[in-house]
């Protein structure tokens, strides 16, 4: 007896009994996968590849250094020659004057009459200080030679051991009877606060407080501009030697 083939998709007919199930063709057996290639790493997304020798020198940091190392070492030495420059430009090296002598600077003459000391006694706030008056004299040549001088005018008093002082204020109120001293806040000026007229011989009174026990070895220095601009005076100075008013009488 031959069983009906039941065709898939159908189910038995009526009064039928189901026939056995259908084979299915079988599927034979399957090739192995082919070989992965190399995997990338995780997490780099794409693959890997070697270092460039350029990178594994280093040579991108050694040709920093290469450019770096010599500012570094050339800052130090820009800076000191800056600061050199900046010592001479407002504190140039001085010329000596003895004691007694007229020298010209910037087109004025100068000389100096001497110094007065004041030592302070030990009841004094001032023991141990001494206010010591100088007396510049200052001859402008010309109408040029004015102007520098109120454009830059300073004065120092400075020891055997390269210390200085500046002017001081502090006894600026004493009765100078009539002596008609100049004016020194800024610059040099005659005592109306005026430019010193070409030829006038302007006495400027200049005091300074220090210790007592330097004052037989000070010099004192005027620095005086030499160029009109007053952000670039280019300034020269004079270093005096002095001798105590009064000291041999």
């Amino acid at each position: 007896m031959q069983w009906p083939v039941q065709q898939p998709g159908q189910g038995p007919g009526p009064g039928q009994r189901p026939g056995p199930p259908v084979p299915r063709p079988s599927l034979g057996a399957q090739p192995p996968p082919p070989p992965l290639g190399p995997q990338p790493a995780r997490g780099t997304g794409g693959p890997q590849h070697a270092r460039p020798l350029w990178k594994e020198l280093k040579l991108p940091y050694v040709a920093s250094l290469l450019v770096l190392l010599p500012l570094a070492l050339g800052v130090p030495y820009w800076a000191e020659a800056s600061r050199e420059t900046d010592r001479r430009w407002f504190h140039p090296e001085p010329q000596p004057v003895a004691a007694g002598e007229t020298v010209e600077l910037a087109g004025s003459e100068w000389y100096v009459t001497g110094y007065s000391p004041n030592v302070f006694g030990d009841e004094s706030d001032l023991a141990g200080t001494a206010a010591v008056d100088v007396g510049f004299h200052v001859i402008p040549g010309d109408d040029r030679a004015s102007g520098l001088l109120e454009n830059l005018c300073q004065f120092r008093a400075v020891d055997e051991q390269g210390r200085f002082w500046e002017p001081t204020t502090e006894f600026s109120f004493r009765d100078t009877a009539d002596l008609d001293p100049g004016d020194i806040s800024f610059g040099c000026r005659d005592a109306d606060f005026e430019p010193i007229p070409p030829g006038k011989d302007q006495l400027l009174i200049v005091t300074f407080a220090v210790p007592a026990d330097v004052v037989e070895e000070l010099r004192y220095e005027v620095r005086v501009a030499t160029e009109a601009e007053a952000d670039a005076p280019r300034p020269a100075a004079l270093l005096f030697s002095a001798e105590e008013l009064g000291a041999g009488d």
